[in-house]
């Protein structure tokens, strides 16, 4: 889908630098992405949103991803679900904007949420299995949850999400040891003091979600795996802001919960059928990263699998 690669230089500049991605295409006469594709996603999402909006009834009869955008586009508004209040401070549900959705940013939007989650899942995973490889208690206790929980059947169904705890438990732990996305940005909205220190509106925050996760005042000893930090006591008495991997507020990723989904299929099918075994001359944990786009391990990590 895409003609460029993230480890680009030129990729990186306009990742934090958006505006002048017009101007690069230009002057480099190499389109960034293939328009062919795109084209083919405004012209299906076109068409479906199309015959929503002429469904008098669509907004009862469908429950995804574009109707959400499309309720949003109408009436400017939507519910913060209770599997979500977790994730929004009182602060933030009081003083989220009421704002509609043009048909574009539905578009965009809808793309982003197809587009940007493969990456960052597969990363996780890959995290994930390479763990539990030198981390056999860990990775034994997590099998025997899912086979009592999924109790027989070919996959897990949502439902299931909320009684996965252990599994929850290990996901979140990764994510803070290992956040797909190290840096969040936001724009200032207003005049504002935080400790002292003055910003002005229109300021752009840029925001260490690594080293906040990596921070000992927030976890202690944070290079040891360790997924008891996610249970729900030690959630509760945590900062909210202390654990970012998808951001927070109403620009928290768009993606999270079909993301959070599709890890914890995977996950379950891989830990129900395969044990995972460390590898000779792999390195331990924690694992060395570097840091382009997205992080990254510094070498290639391999464990092995074995049938169950």
């Amino acid at each position: 889908m895409f003609s460029i690669k993230m480890t680009d230089p030129v990729v990186l500049f306009i990742m934090n630098f958006p505006t002048v991605a017009h101007l690069i295409e230009r002057w480099t006469k190499k389109p960034l992405f293939h328009q062919d594709i795109w084209d083919y996603f405004e012209t299906t999402l076109s068409s479906m949103m199309e015959q929503r909006m002429n469904e008098p009834d669509a907004a009862n009869k469908y429950q995804d991803a574009l109707q959400l955008m499309l309720n949003a586009m109408e009436d400017g508004h939507t519910e913060i679900g209770a599997e979500d209040a977790d994730m929004v401070s009182e602060t933030v549900a009081k003083n989220r904007p009421k704002k509609s959705l043009s048909k574009v940013e539905v578009m965009a939007q809808l793309i982003l949420f197809l587009v940007a989650g493969y990456e960052t899942t597969a990363s996780t995973l890959h995290f994930v299995c390479y763990i539990l490889a030198n981390c056999p208690e860990i990775q034994e206790k997590l099998r025997e949850e899912v086979v009592e929980v999924v109790d027989g059947r070919e996959s897990i169904e949502y439902e299931d999400m909320t009684k996965l705890e252990y599994m929850n438990q290990v996901i979140s732990e990764t994510l803070r040891m290992y956040p797909p996305a190290v840096r969040i940005n936001r724009l200032c909205q207003k005049d504002v003091e935080v400790d002292g220190i003055h910003f002005e509106k229109g300021t752009c925050f840029s925001f260490d979600v690594y080293n906040i996760h990596h921070d000992p005042a927030n976890y202690p000893d944070p290079e040891e795996f360790d997924p008891e930090r996610f249970s729900k006591e030690n959630r509760q008495a945590r900062h909210p802001m202390a654990f970012l991997p998808f951001g927070a507020g109403p620009r928290i990723c768009l993606g999270m919960r079909f993301a959070e989904f599709e890890m914890r299929v995977a996950l379950t099918d891989l830990i129900r059928n395969f044990k995972f075994l460390p590898t000779e001359g792999m390195p331990g944990l924690p694992v060395k990263i570097i840091s382009q786009s997205l992080l990254k391990p510094a070498v290639e990590l391999k464990c092995k699998v074995e049938r169950l």
